[in-house]
């Protein structure tokens, strides 16, 4: 069954942040207040790298039945916040693609060992994540 999963990892986007390939932190809007302050922002990150993190989910993703059965391809766009001890909570699913497979993602999310957290100026902070996980016949 898993053999059937292809995970695509399009990017991680927090709320407040996004990271490019090379790591550089690009604040948003909503972050850009903390730069006249010349507070150094740093993004939650996943132990291990994204590398680590699409190993994760390609491990802990399954393609539910009616999925598969329907043809059913696309992405779920899920949200949870990375707190100051790195654990995940407040999981929701942002962008829906039905028959199983918003369950199936956020059973993944669920499933997640602890990040490293967001900081401002090194104290550890809350952040919200945004991930895309697609499923691809």
């Amino acid at each position: 069954m898993k053999a059937s999963i292809i995970f695509f990892f399009v990017s991680i986007a927090t709320v407040g942040f996004s990271q490019s390939k090379a790591n550089a932190v690009r604040p948003t809007p909503q972050a850009a207040a903390f730069q006249g302050n010349d507070d150094v922002l740093v993004a939650p990150s996943f132990i291990g790298g994204e590398q680590e993190l699409t190993m994760f989910v390609m491990h802990n993703l399954y393609y539910p039945n009616l999925a598969k059965q329907r043809g059913v391809e696309g992405t779920v766009l899920v949200s949870f916040e990375v707190l100051e001890n790195g654990s995940i909570q407040d999981i929701k699913v942002e962008k829906s693609l039905g028959y199983g497979c918003d369950k199936a993602a956020l059973q993944v999310i669920k499933n997640m060992p602890y990040w490293n957290p967001a900081t401002i100026n090194g104290e550890p902070t809350i952040q919200r994540v945004q991930m895309p996980i697609q499923f691809k016949m």
